[in-house]
């Protein structure tokens, strides 16, 4: 079975100071521990540098315990110590571990099983009035809003240390929530040595990022093949020619239903209309399938009917001399094509 080593509160502090002086060696941190009945804690405080989350990251691993709101149950963290001071977590036991507990393999050979003596690790970041004006005054120009008051203070970074610190007047007060919550989270999470950028910018920064790409990749898609346009035009094509089969039936519906309507008069039967000859047949037969080529070969709505009226002006007994022009003006047509 693999030993494992207990730290005091006192101890684990001692390490928590030294991962944070060379994490941010320009900030100066106020690390304190503290042991009370049924556990222990340590406490960091610490004015402008890096932010909360930054801060909460790098001391992540020397927790003792964490706590699981859900099941209102505290479970336990052991961690791996390198030999250099630096830590990371080496298993969960307890049902706040994603309801389950968990175990990490052994990071280095020299690696330390421990257990860290303060459950609790508590960050807290002040602001001095200078980062606060500063941060204001980037968001304003950022957004063009009205910066909301500053409320300068005392702030205590140990029981017997305080600075003058500053923050952003409560919304409660009358300001305007939005403005209020954008250049709050923009002082929290804005670090010392970064320039200041309220979410509501980042946001239309990151959505016009997406809308590029997303444009790049639609204009990559692969383009339809031949094959693919000409079945398309083939579809419009058919559709059209359906629609004109339905206004003539239309039309012929209608002109039946005008002479049903119109009162019966005597009329005598004309005479029997000629047979035609065989070169007036050959020349209509020609012309009705060209016409039916041109139609065939494009979608053009006016080009169809232009052919279609061509070929009605004519039948099989029209003098050769009609049928020929209709022929040629057809032909025509056709070349153009």
């Amino acid at each position: 079975m693999t030993s494992k080593r207990y730290l005091t509160a006192a101890e684990t502090a001692k390490l928590v100071r030294k991962a944070l002086k060379s994490a941010y060696p320009s900030t100066k941190f106020y690390v304190t521990s503290s042991t009370y009945s049924g556990g222990a804690s340590i406490d960091i405080n610490w004015v402008d540098g890096p932010t909360t989350k930054q801060v909460d990251k790098t001391v992540a691993a020397y927790r003792g315990a964490g706590f699981d709101g859900m099941v209102d149950l505290k479970f336990n963290y052991d961690a791996y110590l390198m030999p250099d001071g630096t830590a990371t977590i080496a298993k969960c036991d307890g049902s706040g571990c994603t309801f389950d507990s968990y175990e990490n393999p052994k990071p280095h050979p020299d690696a330390e099983l421990v257990s860290f003596g303060a459950d609790f690790i508590h960050t807290s970041r002040h602001h001095s009035p200078e980062f606060v004006r500063r941060v204001a005054a980037e968001i304003a120009e950022q957004t063009g809003w009205e910066i909301p008051p500053i409320i300068e203070h005392r702030s205590s970074l140990t029981n017997s240390k305080s600075i003058d610190a500053a923050y952003f007047e409560d919304r409660r007060f009358g300001h305007d929530e939005t403005i209020w919550r954008e250049f709050t989270n923009a002082l929290y999470n804005t670090a010392e040595n970064e320039p200041a950028k309220a979410e509501c910018v980042r946001a239309a920064e990151e959505y016009a990022a997406w809308e590029a790409k997303y444009e790049a990749s639609q204009a990559e898609k692969e383009q339809p093949t031949a094959e693919e346009l000409a079945a398309e035009n083939k579809a419009i094509h058919e559709a059209e020619l359906v629609d004109i089969a339905r206004e003539q039936e239309a039309i012929r519906k209608a002109q039946t239903k005008t002479q049903e309507t119109q009162p019966m008069e005597w009329v005598v039967a004309p005479d029997a209309e000629p047979e035609p000859t065989a070169l007036q047949q050959e020349l209509y037969d020609t012309l009705s399938q060209v016409a039916l080529d041109i139609v065939a070969s494009t979608v053009s709505r006016f080009i169809q009917l232009y052919v279609q009226r061509k070929l009605e002006a004519v039948s099989p007994t029209s003098p050769i001399a009609d049928l020929v022009k209709v022929g040629d003006d057809l032909v025509l047509m056709a070349e153009t094509l």
